[in-house]
């Protein structure tokens, strides 16, 4: 069967659609990933894990090509200065959308679409009665961002696609039971399914005991992972209770710095010797990046009910590389460890004294590792697998999900 991923980034920043796409294959049907390329060295890593997962990437749209980066951006810029006068157009959902629609025939074609983030989302809806359609709803789209970022953004027009997906689509799934369920009250639509932000329990690689980010392995390590490392994500708070912690300790950020001169203005000088900025890594590298610290910072701050109620990759990638966990109470996160204490501590958004207390009471308790870490197999991908193969027998019963990948 061809199955027709659909994303309006690179699928090297999306380990949630690798992880299905991969294993889609796996199981023998013939994937592609539809995708944007804005970053030479991104497409790389994107055609590296394409060879290596089994999936093909289809392009509909390229970064590189002057002419259409133009138009891109032309019609990106008309549609969210259109937003802000309440005229919607789907080209505020992303770059390329023109060079995407022409491509629908070609994806109505495959026995199964999946859509994730916005523009798989409208892509996904386009597909509606055409073929079999799966949403993956990563986030809430119309609820998300801070209100100064929600200006130039088609809110109306996500509200009808995220209304139309959850009522039509063949099946929906999101991230956590939280978002589901609020999902399902405000459209008044079946609950959607809950797959977690979860990697392959069995392909994780262990740990070789070596320090390549930590700075002294005496301090204990506290980790802090994103795509993009910037305001609103709580490193703000994190800043302010950092310096009111007594104990001797090191914080480790990996991402894109999206403002040095924010990140200057924010970081007390105080901090300048233990706050350690590092690039972000290729998935296959990021788990035993991450086992080498002792905590992990899962600080999400709920200005919005995207962030209040999903779950991130890093609370799951923290557990998984056997660290405890310093968590905002979230909605989301609340779900994985209301009063697990065997898992971490959880704290109010914006109470960096409840933080530095949490961060105080962890180091403490938290001698430097003598041994290599635990992993937490309790959540694992491979628990999703027979979820997903229960949908593709019942929609195709002559092909069946196909032999596991391994």
């Amino acid at each position: 069967m061809q199955v027709a991923f659909v994303s309006g980034a690179h699928p090297s920043c999306n380990p949630r659609l690798l992880r299905c796409a991969r294993q889609l294959a796996g199981w023998g049907h013939q994937v592609n990933v539809f995708h944007p390329v804005t970053d030479t060295a991104l497409y790389s890593e994107d055609l590296e894990l394409a060879a290596a997962g089994g999936w093909r990437s289809q392009v509909y749209f390229d970064w590189s090509h002057g002419p259409s980066r133009f138009r891109a951006r032309l019609l990106r810029k008309l549609a969210s200065r259109a937003a802000r006068w309440g005229v919607q157009s789907i080209h505020a959902l992303g770059y390329g959308i023109a060079e995407l629609s022409r491509r629908l025939g070609e994806i109505r074609g495959h026995g199964l679409v999946i859509g994730q983030q916005e523009v798989g989302l409208w892509t996904a809806v386009q597909c509606l009665g055409d073929t079999r359609v799966w949403v993956d709803i990563e986030d809430w789209y119309s609820r998300d961002l801070p209100d100064a970022a929600r200006s130039g953004r088609p809110l109306s027009l996500l509200t009808r696609l995220e209304s139309t997906a959850l009522s039509r689509a063949d099946w929906c799934t999101t991230t956590s039971s939280a978002l589901a369920e609020a999902l399902s009250r405000t459209y008044d639509s079946p609950i959607p399914g809950v797959i977690y932000n979860l990697s392959h329990c069995s392909e994780l690689p262990p740990w070789d005991g070596r320090y390549r980010d930590r700075a002294s392995a005496d301090r204990v390590s506290l980790h802090w992972f994103s795509q993009t490392l910037g305001p609103h994500r709580g490193l703000e708070v994190l800043f302010q209770a950092a310096t009111r912690v007594p104990e001797d300790f090191e914080i480790h950020l990996r991402g894109r710095l999206q403002s040095q001169s924010w990140f200057d203005q924010v970081l007390p000088s105080e901090l300048r010797d233990r706050v350690h900025l590092h690039p972000c890594v290729p998935n296959a590298e990021l788990h035993t990046r991450i086992c080498e610290h002792d905590i992990g910072l899962a600080l999400e701050a709920p200005f919005c009910d995207s962030r209040n109620l999903t779950i991130t990759n890093k609370l799951f990638a923290y557990l998984q590389a056997g660290l405890r966990v310093i968590a905002t109470r979230t909605s989301g996160q609340l779900e994985i460890l209301g009063d697990r204490q065997d898992l971490g501590e959880t704290v109010a958004a914006d109470d960096p004294d409840a933080l530095a207390q949490a961060m105080t009471r962890m180091i403490q308790s938290h001698p430097n590792r003598s041994a290599l870490p635990e992993p937490l197999p309790a959540w694992c991908w491979e628990d999703h697998k027979p979820l997903v193969a229960e949908r593709l027998e019942a929609w195709f019963p002559e092909a069946g999900p196909g032999e596991a990948a391994p």
